[in-house]
């Protein structure tokens, strides 16, 4: 089996060795360990756990390979992040009252055009700290959609 490349190529074959195993005829004649089980039987547990432990392997690199890649990219500056959060806060669309939360997810899953990691730090400052140029794109992005919204 280590002679399959990829995991899915292993998956494929532990299925079709399971297949073929199990259509198997099996005489029954007297064993001669009556309290054992049949070779079938054993052998068919084994493909099984080696097809249990290959699948949950791929899931994990799955996951792995999706974590890495699952920021959303914005186009939106840090300062605007944090302003649009704070809306969405106090207008009550994120319902969670644990504000450090919500800014540490925002901070985790988004990025900027010159933040490829949004700090949390940085983000929980233009949280309170809003100047009129923000407050302004801000503006002009809410109305953008809501040009759009209408259109739709």
């Amino acid at each position: 089996m280590e002679d399959k490349g990829s995991v899915k190529c292993k998956l494929e074959f532990l299925k079709s060795c399971y297949k073929n195993v199990s259509q198997l005829l099996e005489i029954n004649v007297i064993p001669f360990y009556a309290t054992l089980p049949s070779v079938q039987k054993t052998i068919l547990d084994w493909i099984s756990q080696e097809l249990v432990h290959l699948e949950w392997m791929s899931v994990a690199v799955e996951t792995a390979v999706m974590n890495e890649g699952s920021k959303i990219q914005t186009s939106l500056t840090v300062p605007v992040l944090a302003l649009l959060t704070r809306l969405f806060k106090e207008a009550g669309i994120y319902t969670d009252t644990n504000q450090t939360e919500i800014l540490k997810f925002v901070s985790s899953h988004f990025t900027t055009p010159r933040q490829p990691e949004v700090s949390y730090g940085h983000l929980k400052s233009k949280y309170y700290q809003i100047d009129e140029g923000t407050k302004k794109t801000v503006i002009d992005h809410l109305m953008e959609m809501a040009q759009r919204c209408k259109k739709l």
